[in-house]
């Protein structure tokens, strides 16, 4: 079978080397001896011969016995169009290479940049979270459920700083309360160390009266 594009030359011929059958016109008592030639060549040659045809063309042909009779049928393609059809199934072949390529460099991207950046992102987030840094945002540039997911752990954070802040906010004015009360109570104290060590001179003096 040759390709469709190709101008191939397809012919029967007997043991002795006139063409019976062709896909060309031709004068098949003039090239017999050419053809028995060919024949004499290719006959028994299981692969693909390369050789001159019978007009004068480099072809690439192969030669196959049509038993029960001594006939050949022969298919004959000149090395011009085979290498014509060489480079071009070497051109869609690199164009397939080039598609499947590109194609997995967009898969590689698309899964780095749709999961593996966001969960790193996602890694580095929760761990300073659980180090108490609230306020820790995830930024994710990805439209996915990972993007959704970073915006309620976000919330959750503002949540959790805003409530931090005010617990911290309470506990500095009740350590600055309690700062106040201490010093309030030594302040009184000491008034009370001062007035009892003026009614233990009064006592004295009264007792030495």
């Amino acid at each position: 079978v040759t390709p469709t594009n190709m101008d191939a030359h397809i012919y029967i011929a007997d043991a002795d080397g006139r063409i019976l059958v062709s896909n060309r016109r031709v004068d098949a008592e003039k090239l017999q001896s050419q053809v028995s030639d060919i024949l004499f060549r290719i006959s028994d040659n299981q692969y693909t011969a390369r050789y001159t045809d019978v007009f004068g063309v480099t072809v690439a042909g192969k030669a196959e016995t049509l038993a029960p009779t001594d006939w050949y049928a022969l298919a004959e393609v000149s090395l011009e169009d085979l290498t014509i059809e060489s480079r071009r199934n070497i051109t869609i072949f690199f164009l397939i290479v080039v598609f499947f390529s590109v194609l997995i460099f967009y898969t590689f991207y698309s899964f780095n940049y749709n999961l593996i950046r966001p969960l790193t992102t996602f890694r580095i987030a929760i761990t300073e979270l659980s180090n108490g840094n609230y306020a820790t945002r995830i930024h994710i540039d990805a439209s996915n459920e990972l993007a959704l997911l970073a915006d309620v752990v976000n919330k959750m954070a503002a949540s959790i700083e805003t409530q931090t802040t005010e617990i911290v906010s309470r506990l500095k004015r009740t350590i600055t309360d309690l700062d106040r009360s201490a010093k309030t109570l030594m302040k009184r104290d000491e008034e009370l160390s001062r007035a009892n060590d003026r009614l233990l001179t009064l006592d004295h003096a009264k007792s030495e009266f």
